[in-house]
């Protein structure tokens, strides 16, 4: 702990570190607390035991005492106790799909484990006009079991994982706020990616797709993990130059000394972002377009868990499309003319034809 805690001091200051986030922690172990952190926020109610989150795993098990494999595995947000900064609103949601299971054999299958993110809405602490930012703290699925196993079957849940982050930025931020999604991306780099590019990519494609920016690459932190390649990542919902970026050696990264407490296993990334208190744009302000657009509109994402019968892997993307044309069919009968759609929703071709099938048929203007 002695050793822990001098290593957290040297990565927290010169710049101090208003916000950490912290993926996979132990609930109960708080280090940052003794350190000038106060704790905003923990995933322990939407978390899962150590062991369950390793699949039961007896070789990653065996590298930690027995003593916490029933510990709940966390995401947390940490908030500097003498920052400028403070928490208006933190909560805590799930965002892997609950009906998703995955296979290392013909016949085994498994509950993927459950995937959360934290996040606070902060805003100086002498100003209630802002400027404001929402950050969202994650592990995407994808780590050292599931991308060794089950990596080719979870491309469209991590991209799905990726939108629904995007989501809980639209749903819970307001107009003005910068979005700030920091997260363990798994394997997004290393052999896994090189095996299976789509799926290890599909939620940085997914972000980018959706207009967030990353904050650095590799050129700018070189290898985040202890494999040699950037597994963690910070985007923003518009494109914002850093002041600094930084990344920190941890306690027990390859090439360096091994001692009794390591930190992690990833190294720790310091970003400094330039905040102005006029962020809130023109470009935020609805047009007069927009305020003519119908009151009441029509949501098209589907969900796995929105299916009321199982469908094989293979078929799933074939029977999207059929309930997303019934449906938009259903609305355009019932009188809706405004539908929403996005790549997020892996349905748009559908949505698109529907439309345009309606339209050539004479059944909306």
């Amino acid at each position: 702990p002695v050793v822990a805690k001098k290593r957290l001091l040297e990565i927290t200051s010169s710049p101090h570190v208003d916000l950490v986030c912290v993926q996979e922690g132990l609930e109960g172990i708080d280090l940052l607390a003794q350190i000038g952190y106060s704790k905003l926020i923990s995933s322990a109610v939407k978390a899962q035991p150590l062991h369950e989150m390793l699949y039961d795993d007896q070789g990653l098990l065996s590298e930690v005492p027995e003593i916490v494999h029933g510990s709940l595995m966390v995401n947390e947000l940490y908030i500097r106790s003498d920052s400028v900064w403070e928490a208006e609103s933190t909560g805590v949601e799930q965002i892997s799909s609950a009906s998703v299971s995955v296979s290392d054999g013909p016949e085994l299958r498994k509950p993927l484990a459950t995937r959360s993110a934290v996040w606070a809405r902060l805003r100086p602490k002498d100003s209630t006009e802002g400027p404001f930012v929402f950050a969202a703290n994650t592990q995407l699925s994808g780590g050292r079991v599931e991308d060794h196993l089950f990596l080719p079957q979870l491309g469209d849940e991590r991209r799905r994982q990726a939108a629904r982050l995007v989501d809980l930025v639209a749903a819970r931020a307001q107009d003005g706020d910068l979005g700030l999604v920091v997260g363990d991306f798994g394997a997004v780099g290393g052999p896994a990616a090189e095996e299976c590019p789509d799926a290890a990519e599909a939620p940085l494609e997914a972000l980018g797709d959706l207009g967030w920016t990353a904050a650095y690459g590799a050129e700018d932190v070189g290898g985040t993990c202890l494999f040699g390649y950037v597994a963690d990542y910070m985007l923003t919902s518009r494109k914002l130059t850093p002041r600094s970026i930084h990344c920190l050696s941890t306690a027990n990264v390859i090439g360096e000394a091994e001692v009794d407490v390591p930190l992690s296993d990833h190294k720790a990334v310091k970003v400094a972002f330039p905040m102005r208190s006029d962020s809130t744009s023109d470009a935020c302000k609805p047009t007069e377009a927009l305020e003519q657009l119908p009151a009441v509109g029509f949501g098209s994402q589907f969900m796995p868990e929105d299916l009321r019968e199982r469908v094989p892997d293979e078929d799933f993307h074939k029977r999207l499309a059929e309930l997303t044309s019934e449906a938009i069919v259903a609305a355009l009968s019932a009188g809706v003319r405004l539908f929403e759609s996005g790549n997020r929703h892996m349905n748009q071709h559908a949505v698109g034809r529907t439309l345009e099938s309606a339209i050539n048929d004479g059944d909306v203007a």
